[in-house]
């Protein structure tokens, strides 16, 4: 039975061992967050029916959880006829242990689970997921917390959520509505939750670029390095390309340090991602004329000296630093680099760049779902996969899979599942070996088929990447700006060709998985998610013919984007669905 993320040494032995009704006996001094996991299991083996099981303290039992007072994730397990030994080289350890006989009665179907011996461990110390819940959907709570449990259950312990505008920072007070942000008293909810599953969650807050919404406030506009800026571009451009601060002005550091310590303050971590990232701006307006390179290390090193003094250890994004290699240098060595890059082919020498330095870097792949209705599986399986392997190879500490929402992350959280599932094994075990059939198998089942055997799961990672490759040619990045150009801002820019061979093919392609998908019946949240992204790409692919002149009548979304406004009211706030909504209405009467 293939088990996600694949365990290092697995031995199958002969027989099963049957769950129900038996005790699950914890050593005494067993950590209060194990014996929260273990009762958990426990709840669901008793979901199954069944004789009832329980949880108790002890030195011996038919299901025996044990833990060392290691820091190590490493845990062996070993399941026999006649009983179940989890061992954990720390608490952790023992946690993963249990998460690994939690999927186990789901592949199995019931609480008879298969002999076997397992060892296992991870090779990368930190894995971690990277959310953006600012350019588009902010999830609910609820969702929030089904994510740190999917997490959880494949072995993942960091959990970042990216912030610009989507925290209720009392600067936004009166600009950001309610159901646009998360509120103090929830983020200190998922710390806490996140906490009693060994993940930790880091704060991670826009601090240099990517300020629209703060800049644009008619108290903070003249913070922005463009003097009296006016926006001309689509909403989703503007939050994009523009609004870095002036550095030369020190309201700017006083601005970036008050939003730091409004969110550092709800988290128990130590660490605080500072962003730093694609200061595009810098030097361009008030401060032209300067040096961009020093201009950005002094304003690093402001922000980075009030980490200090706030108690906590700083993380930045690492591509402007790529752009200054000789200034690296001047971060002081306890700051965490966190090099991205999102194409198929890697950058390694960037990797070895960082490694080079001795500073701790997480190398920082993508399931490349921005600016798609469905990931791009053909780069994101590549850059995931090669990704890990330099950067376990380069020593890298971290391994940190980012899942961003560009252009109004039209993206759902049920059409991006494999590069969040590959993440976490390539986290667990850094290769880029090809995934055999049984993995697909494993993934199919506990992401869009839980009710069904892992032998009746159809292959989704085939269906995903079939349909993926049908949204190559009506691509959403250059879609928004085309739309942008030609209605907001006046000028008059050519869409791209539009293949009517390759459309009506695609149409075709993707019409078949629609009814395949259907066929299935019973969908969750996932492959609810996964369907409507399917129909939106036919759409998509309708529109180019119709706005092409290959078809007459218009393509009407009205009873698609009704259904697709309820799923994302299902796992998100309305935040910025009104966006959405109204450029969707507005292309399909172009």
């Amino acid at each position: 039975m293939r088990l996600i993320p694949t365990p290092k040494n697995i031995t199958e032995l002969e027989g099963t061992f049957d769950l129900a009704g038996k005790f699950i006996t914890l050593e005494a001094g067993c950590e209060y967050r194990v014996c929260k996991c273990a009762q958990a299991l426990c709840d669901k083996i008793n979901a199954c029916g069944g004789e009832k099981s329980y949880v108790k303290l002890g030195k011996s039992g038919n299901v025996f959880v044990t833990h060392g007072n290691a820091e190590s994730a490493g845990y062996a397990l070993k399941i026999s006829e006649n009983y179940v030994e989890v061992c954990g080289a720390g608490a952790k350890g023992a946690f993963y242990g249990l998460q690994t006989l939690m999927q186990l009665i789901t592949l199995s179907g019931g609480t008879k689970i298969p002999c076997m011996l397992i060892e296992d461990k991870p090779d990368y110390t930190v894995r971690g997921f990277y959310h953006d819940i600012t350019r588009g959907r902010v999830p609910t709570l609820e969702t929030l917390k089904e994510i740190i449990d999917e997490m959880a259950s494949y072995k993942l312990d960091q959990l970042q959520l990216y912030v610009e505008d989507s925290f209720a920072f009392k600067e936004l007070e009166g600009v950001m509505k309610d159901d646009e942000v998360l509120s103090a008293d929830e983020i200190i909810e998922l710390d806490n939750y996140c906490y009693e599953r060994f993940i930790e969650l880091v704060p991670s807050v826009a601090s240099f670029g990517h300020l629209y919404n703060q800049l644009q406030c008619e108290n903070f506009k003249h913070l922005c390095e463009y003097e009296n800026y006016e926006p001309h571009q689509h909403y989703w451009l503007e939050k994009m390309s523009h609004h870095t601060v002036d550095v030369s002005n020190d309201e700017s550091l006083e601005l970036v340090c008050s939003r730091i310590d409004q969110f550092a303050a709800l988290c128990r971590s130590d660490k605080f991602n500072i962003c730093c990232d694609e200061t595009f701006d810098l030097c361009k307006g008030k401060n032209a004329g300067k040096d961009a390179g020093k201009e950005y290390f002094d304003f690093v090193l402001k922000i980075i000296d009030h980490m200090k003094k706030i108690g906590k250890r700083s993380m930045m994004w690492g591509d402007i630093v790529l752009e200054h290699p000789e200034k690296l240098a001047l971060l002081p060595a306890d700051t965490i680099m966190l090099n991205w890059c999102y194409s198929k082919e890697p950058i390694e020498k960037d990797v070895k760049t960082f490694a080079a330095s001795g500073m701790t870097q997480y190398v920082c792949p993508s399931t490349n779902a921005w600016n798609r209705y469905i990931e791009q599986t053909g780069i994101g399986h590549d850059n995931i996969s090669r990704m890990a392997r330099f950067g376990h190879e380069s020593g890298a500490e971290g391994f940190l899979n980012t899942n961003w929402g560009d252009y109004g992350n039209v993206c759902s959280l049920g059409a991006e599942k494999y590069g969040f599932v590959l993440g976490a094994e390539r986290a667990w075990n850094a290769t880029d070996e090809p995934l055999d059939t049984e993995w697909h198998k494993t993934f199919s089942k506990l992401v869009f088929f839980p009710d069904k055997t892992v032998e009746k799961s159809p292959d989704m990672v085939d269906i995903i990447f079939k349909a993926s490759l049908c949204e190559e040619n009506v691509r959403w990045m250059e879609f928004v700006p085309w739309f942008s150009a030609n209605y907001i801002e006046n000028r008059d820019i050519p869409l791209y060709e539009v293949d009517e061979k390759l459309c009506r093919a695609n149409i075709e392609t993707l019409t078949g998985i629609v009814e395949t998908l259907r066929s299935f019946g019973g969908e969750n949240l996932n492959m609810h998610d996964f369907r409507l992204a399917v129909e939106a790409v036919i759409m998509m692919n309708k529109f180019h013919l119709h706005f092409a002149g290959f078809e007459k009548e218009p393509v009407d979304n009205s009873a698609w984007l009704k259904e697709y406004s309820g799923a994302w009211l299902d796992r998100c706030k309305p935040s910025q669905l009104y966006v959405v909504q109204e450029f969707l209405s507005n292309v399909f009467t172009k």
